[in-house]
């Protein structure tokens, strides 16, 4: 096993072993308190303007606890799904709410998820709202053995979740973690302890892994991914590239004309801070950035306009 690997399994299980700290330590008024009244988009949250805001304080973004991962919404905005820490150590579980009649329901499990059986999480609904991936260490067979994390997706029937199925063989061979991203030509891009990496759609099937840092630029080292619908544009977490505020930060880089892809560009110390700054996503119609922060005030999930998509892209693209 080679440093590279074994100093990020140590990373991995660091956040972890502070994660399962800190789940402990949640106030009881925010475990219990009754749910708000939601109303609007984005789940009823206060629109951030000039600097990022905590996104759903006491709902999503617990405090004394770093959340698991980044919320993400539906294609239309009407529904949310994140990943939540239960009561046993390192075991989460996907919550969901859904806007009816403009009011968002109280947060309640996914019909495929369990509060004691396996631990699911970080999940990212693929563009058109029919299909969500997720990552979970729940056995492949009933009755079989789990303790290992894996790429599933649940397909919609109706208005409903589906039999969760694994990603394909060479996918889930790998040693993955945080953040599934899909395009809309259902291209996965995953983090592993090997880099980001791809895997293409073809012919009904997911394709043998390719790393990013090979296909698209050399420089894209890091993890937690997130590709544009359109493949246009790739947001990702790294602390080894250039102008890093000391941790994690996130950058983003360009797909060009001729498909090769642009370095990646920091996004500033408006969204990147001395902490970890991770787990990018942005919202269903491309205006808003969603991304854990680790930050010492209140660590959790954050937003802030995706203006910087357009004003960060180099000019000839524009």
């Amino acid at each position: 096993m080679n440093k590279e690997i074994i100093k990020r399994r140590t990373l991995f299980g660091v956040l972890s072993t502070v994660l399962i700290f800190v789940a402990s330590s949640i106030p009881a008024q925010e475990k219990t308190a009754d749910f708000p009244v939601l109303k609007g988009p984005y789940f009823g949250q206060k629109i951030p303007e000039e600097k990022p805001l905590l996104f759903a304080p006491g709902i999503i973004s617990l405090e004394g606890i770093m959340v698991h991962d980044t919320p993400v919404f539906s294609s239309e905005g009407k529904e949310i799904y994140w990943g939540e820490f239960s009561t046993k150590p390192n075991h989460t579980s996907i919550k969901y709410s859904k806007m009816v009649n403009n009011i968002w329901t109280k947060p309640e499990l996914v019909s495929f998820s369990s509060l004691d059986s396996y631990g699911d999480g970080c999940p990212f609904m693929m563009p058109g709202g029919k299909i969500l991936y997720f990552s979970s260490f729940r056995a492949l067979e009933k009755g079989g053995k789990s303790g290992r994390e894996r790429i599933w997706y649940v397909k919609k029937q109706g208005d409903r979740w589906g039999k969760p199925q694994p990603a394909c063989k060479d996918v889930n061979a790998m040693d993955l973690h945080w953040q599934t991203s899909v395009s809309a030509n259902r291209s996965l891009f995953f983090s592993t302890d090997q880099g980001i990496m791809r895997s293409r759609f073809v012919n009904g099937k997911h394709q043998k892994p390719e790393k990013i840092a090979r296909i698209m630029n050399s420089k894209y080292i890091g993890g937690m991914p997130f590709i544009a619908p359109d493949e246009s544009y790739f947001i990702f977490s790294s602390d080894k590239l250039p102008h890093s505020l000391g941790k994690r930060d996130l950058y983003i880089g360009y797909r060009k004309k001729d498909g090769a892809w642009t370095d990646p560009v920091h996004l500033g110390n408006t969204i990147n801070t001395s902490q970890h700054d991770l787990c990018p996503i942005v919202t269903y119609d491309g205006k808003y950035l969603l991304y854990l922060s680790w930050q010492k005030e209140r660590p959790g999930v954050y937003w802030f306009p995706a203006r910087f998509i357009e004003e960060l892209k180099p000019k000839e693209l524009k």
